[in-house]
């Protein structure tokens, strides 16, 4: 069991300095290329944290585990909304003046009440993964469009944010490297995590939720810290925002369409449903001034910590 713990342990450090690695080499390179940096910024923000989701959610899938997989998803979308969200809020208050957020919130609650109703036959196939992907352009169409409509002060923070070197030998380095640990890290994770799975006796849905999704969110906690601390507080709410939209959307979506994996009945009755109230309960907490305070954030570690402890109360009495 130990030898399991200290390859899951290993691989979730590795995938935490591989995705950091890869998305400041990738951002870097992409300014050196001529983008602009309000525009990298917005794509760092975007995708920075579905990076090390979408690697474990590939390894778990490769190992004939799509359930495992789905389980990270979710979980991975908990952590980010709760546990990422919280810690940055407690290292600094998060200021929001990003209008797109506007589409970003609702959108999010209305992603994950779809993928819920699709989750309603105990499994989800082809055409929900089509209608999922789909649902995740439109989203990012309007998000787009209303990216453009930023003030230049929103446009320069978000381009501060990136926090790059743009020497291209450094980030071509830092590319290569993240693209080179992040599947082995993926990789063993989910392996220390089917190596826990006898001792731990849970379903593979809920071994997904609580270990990979940690791990996998965890990924993205030193940016939002780092962000947070700099002031960039769209930036931190914008990157666990967008990897908790993109997982529910964008990634199930392409679970469901590699894969097919069942839906097992503590999804809908207490994950989906957690993962549903906290988008709900972030949405009045950042609405009434526009700031997701240290008390706030305080909230959302302990509803993380709660969380946990329910998911583990409930397997042991099942």
């Amino acid at each position: 069991m130990l030898v399991h713990i200290g390859w899951f342990v290993l691989g979730t450090v590795l995938l935490v300095l591989a995705s950091d690695s890869l998305t400041r080499g990738a951002a870097g390179l992409m300014l050196r290329g001529g983008a602009g940096g309000y525009g990298v910024g917005l794509a760092s923000t975007a995708l920075g944290g579905l990076v090390p989701a979408l690697a474990v959610m590939v390894a778990a899938a490769l190992a004939d585990q799509p359930e495992l997989a789905l389980g990270a998803l979710v979980g991975g979308g908990i952590a980010q909304l709760a546990l990422v969200l919280g810690i940055a809020a407690l290292a600094a208050s998060l200021h929001s003046r990003l209008r797109l957020f506007v589409w970003v919130k609702p959108a999010l609650i209305a992603g994950i009440v779809l993928l819920w109703l699709l989750c309603a036959d105990a499994q989800l196939g082809l055409v929900d993964g089509v209608v999922l992907i789909v649902a995740y352009l439109v989203v990012a169409v309007l998000v787009v469009r209303a990216a453009r409509r930023e003030d230049e002060g929103v446009r320069n923070e978000l381009a501060e944010a990136t926090g790059t070197s743009m020497l291209v030998w450094r980030d071509t380095t830092r590319l290569v490297i993240g693209l080179v640990i992040l599947p082995f890290a993926a990789l063993w994770m989910v392996e220390g995590t089917l190596g826990l799975a006898p001792a731990l006796g849970v379903s593979p849905i809920v071994l997904g939720v609580i270990l990979l999704g940690l791990g996998t969110a965890l990924a993205s906690l030193p940016h939002a810290v780092q962000a947070a601390r700099r002031g960039h507080g769209d930036f931190a709410l914008g990157h666990a925002l967008g990897a908790a939209l993109g997982s529910v959307l964008l990634l199930i979506g392409i679970l469901a369409v590699w894969r097919t994996p069942g839906v097992a009945q503590s999804l809908q009755r207490v994950e989906l449903p957690a993962l549903f109230a906290l988008a709900v309960a972030l949405y009045p907490m950042m609405r009434s001034d526009s700031e997701l305070s240290r008390r706030e954030g305080g909230v959302l570690v302990a509803l993380y910590v709660v969380f946990l402890i329910g998911e583990v109360w409930l397997t042991a009495g099942t």
